[in-house]
């Protein structure tokens, strides 16, 4: 039984989009795991909500926005599609990328730490209530930091270049150009596109891998 807990406690990860069947497989989990005496495991960076086909990696991320995401679906304007996506190919073009690379890469942009942080919360003991409640502490304070919620905006704005509505009411798609704003100066996003983009991974649930399990998903150097 003490080995069934440390086994779920530490290598067991899962990804529903449905939040019913998220709390349902925690449930399973703690009854699976229960060992008398001690509280039940902390699940919650191991059993999580979101969309796993959707989301992007740290190879998408390091290669920009690509014109694929101006392929008009249902609801978009074909000309603001071909307008998006010639301006998104010029500023991908050469002379564009090495101006961004001369620019420094801010520390959000490395989410090394983040991976550290896990290790170092799955390495507390929660054989007590103590220990729990400080692996709940700590978990939050990751999620919070300015490193997570820098690299899930920016993730989170690649996906929403796909879906972002592109027509003449609302034409201010996410190119590359604002992609790379956003991953130099996250600060200078305007509010609206900001907003904006929390919708839509509301709405769609992105979900990104190397963000929701760090300690196993590195990012490409």
């Amino acid at each position: 039984r003490s080995a069934l807990r440390d086994v779920i406690s530490h290598c067991i990860y899962g990804v529903d989009l449905n939040p019913m069947a998220v709390e349902l497989c925690k449930v399973n989990l703690w009854l699976e795991s229960m060992e008398p005496g001690k509280p039940l495991s902390f699940l919650e960076h191991r059993i999580q909500c979101g969309n796993s086909l959707l989301g992007a990696t740290p190879a998408l991320l390091q290669k920009g926005i690509p014109n694929e995401a101006f392929r008009p679906i249902e609801g978009d304007d074909k000309q603001v599609c071909n307008k998006a996506k010639k301006e998104n190919q010029e500023k991908r073009s050469g002379q564009y990328q090495k101006k961004l690379n001369k620019l420094i890469h801010e520390p959000w942009n490395n989410t090394g730490d983040l991976a550290n942080s896990l290790y170092q919360l799955n390495e507390i003991d929660d054989s007590d209530i103590h220990g729990l409640l400080e692996k709940q502490k700590r978990y939050q304070e990751l999620v919070q930091s300015n490193e997570y919620i820098y690299s899930r905006l920016l993730a989170d704005a690649w996906c929403a270049a796909f879906v972002w509505k592109k027509n003449k009411e609302f034409p201010y798609p996410i190119t590359e150009e604002e992609f790379r704003k956003i991953e130099k100066y996250p600060h200078s996003i305007p509010h609206w596109m900001k907003e904006e983009i929390k919708r839509l991974s509301s709405e769609y649930n992105f979900f990104h891998w190397h963000l929701a399990f760090p300690d196993v998903f590195q990012p490409v150097q």
